[in-house]
């Protein structure tokens, strides 16, 4: 008896110290662990120069803006081509010329399909906007090594100046209007879902609805009432949709 209580004893002690010594292990993996974690965080950063990383981790800040700028540039010279040579197609149709559809002469010729400086003002707008605004981003997180809505609101601006490929004032000035609105419902809408401002209705069931009833009065009561007050284009617009 005296043997075996001897025998049991040390296997408990066995026991303990082996578990002991894996409990040690273990602590020892996860401190090598964290100390791996931050010596390569501790690298990435002094590569980037203190700066938050881009989102763009598999393409430089240069590869990135240059991407963009041919992608939007294409896709925005595509679609006026395609606009335009939609609405040469309406214009045969509308001659009772339904053969000519088919004769790409007639419809895409350049004599009768003059879209080509055009579009490539339009995919020089886009695509300009959308390259430098990328680019300068990139430049603002770098120089002032953190990312801020700020970065974002200078990029912007700067690139904003695209808008110069359009060589007409009167185009220029009515998509200057248009984005400003669409820059200040933007800020509205993010206003509103972070609860710091709305305006009163907005929590309205179909209150957008509402809203855009009476901007749409409001201009219609100018089209009928104060015609001089809309520019000449406007009118025109609204004369031939309504």
């Amino acid at each position: 008896m005296p043997l075996l209580s001897n025998n049991s004893t040390s296997s408990a002690r066995l026991s303990a110290e082996n578990a002991e010594a894996e409990r040690r292990l273990r602590e020892a993996e996860d401190r090598l662990r964290e100390a791996m974690e931050e010596l390569h965080r501790r690298q990435r950063k002094a590569a980037c120069g203190d700066s938050p990383p881009c989102d763009h981790a598999d393409d430089s800040c240069v590869a990135n803006a240059i991407g963009n700028l041919c992608q939007s540039f294409l896709l925005s010279y595509g679609v006026r081509v395609g606009i335009g040579i939609l609405l040469r197609g309406f214009k045969l149709a509308r001659g009772k010329s339904y053969s000519s559809l088919l004769d790409l002469k007639q419809l895409v010729s350049e004599k009768d399909l003059i879209v080509r400086e055009e579009a490539c003002r339009i995919g020089l707008l886009f695509g300009g906007f959308t390259g430098s605004y990328h680019a300068l981003r990139c430049l603002l997180r770098k120089r002032r090594k953190k990312e801020t809505p700020l970065n974002a609101i200078l990029a912007g601006c700067i690139a904003g100046l695209s808008i110069l490929a359009l060589d007409d004032p009167n185009r220029r000035r009515t998509l200057s209007l248009y984005l400003l609105a669409r820059v200040a419902q933007c800020a509205y809408n993010s206003a509103k879902s972070k609860n710091k401002f709305h305006l009163w209705g907005s929590h309205w069931r179909h209150g957008d609805s509402l809203l855009f009833s009476l901007a749409c009065a409001q201009v219609m009561y100018a089209f009928v009432m104060r015609p001089e007050s809309l520019p000449k284009s406007y009118k025109d617009f609204i004369q031939k949709t309504g």
